[in-house]
């Protein structure tokens, strides 16, 4: 779910990125925000535009919607936790239709099971109305790849957690002094000195602990400038901080961004730390 929510611009565009649903967004209300008790529920009115795998001409134009979304989570009688994702399309007087574009309606519902540590039972379904008559193969392969895109979620929940830790500077485990100084992989323990006595590794961005080639994990994470545009940074792990962010309970970062803590907008120091870092995360 933690992947799901987006209440705001920033999170949308930054799920946006991970995702890859849509082509274009916003968000024009927010009617319920996630609270302290609830961080998962929200209810808030959007904009999304997606493009037409055809290149746009007077035949191909894209689509855009104005839709309500609400999220968060149940229990249901025998207490099993769902959590829920339902879209479904609104007018407005205010929200007239765009040039170059075809307003479109959609009814879209997904709802999410945890059956196993590592396994999330997902169902979703959708009627969408393309607003004007189109190619039929085309509209079912739009429509086919936006669902699809719900698989996406648990990977844009993994990397907002990662870039959580990354700003809390939360690694999974604590080095001593003289470990943060070795020369052994932190995950395999086998020597980072190559053969002409230089260090072949790189270091993890959240325990400082030095990873080999084989053992390092490149992840290209997403942050919101301060003047709003959205950065993308490959960030070198190691394994065991990679894993320790897929199994922790979103429940912590999801509170703490209500608390106001804001771990996907990268400040100027947050910049300064991975940027200086820069020439060692592709090595």
């Amino acid at each position: 779910m933690f992947g799901v929510l987006s209440p705001t611009l920033d999170d949308m565009r930054v799920s946006a990125s991970y995702v890859q649903h849509i082509n274009d967004g916003a968000v024009l209300a927010s009617v319920v925000e996630p609270s302290k008790d609830d961080p998962f529920r929200s209810l808030v009115i959007k904009w999304m535009a997606i493009d037409s795998p055809l290149p746009a001409s007077n035949l191909v134009r894209s689509r855009d919607f104005v839709y309500i979304e609400a999220t968060g989570i149940v229990t249901l009688p025998n207490d099993i936790r769902v959590g829920y994702c339902f879209r479904h399309s609104i007018d407005f007087p205010q929200t007239e239709a765009l040039p170059n574009k075809i307003r479109g309606n959609l009814s879209v519902f997904s709802c999410f099971r945890q059956i196993s540590r590592n396994t999330i039972d997902t169902f979703c379904c959708a009627t969408v109305d393309p607003g004007r008559d189109t190619i039929r193969a085309l509209l079912a392969s739009v429509v086919a790849n936006f669902l699809l895109a719900a698989t996406n979620y648990v990977y844009c929940g993994q990397m907002k957690k990662l870039a959580w830790m990354l700003k809390h500077r939360r690694a999974a485990f604590l080095l001593s002094g003289k470990e943060r100084h070795s020369k052994k992989c932190v995950v395999c323990r086998k020597s980072t000195r190559s053969v002409m006595g230089s260090i072949a590794g790189s270091s993890c961005k959240l325990c400082s602990g030095v990873v080999c080639y084989s053992c390092k994990i490149s992840q290209r994470l997403s942050f919101n400038s301060v003047c709003g545009r959205l950065l993308q940074r490959k960030i070198v792990f190691c394994g065991i901080c990679v894993s320790a962010g897929t199994n922790m309970d979103a429940t912590e970062p999801a509170s703490d961004r209500v608390n106001g803590f804001d771990a996907f907008t990268a400040s100027s120091s947050v910049c300064t730390y991975i940027d200086s870092s820069m020439s060692s995360l592709d090595g």
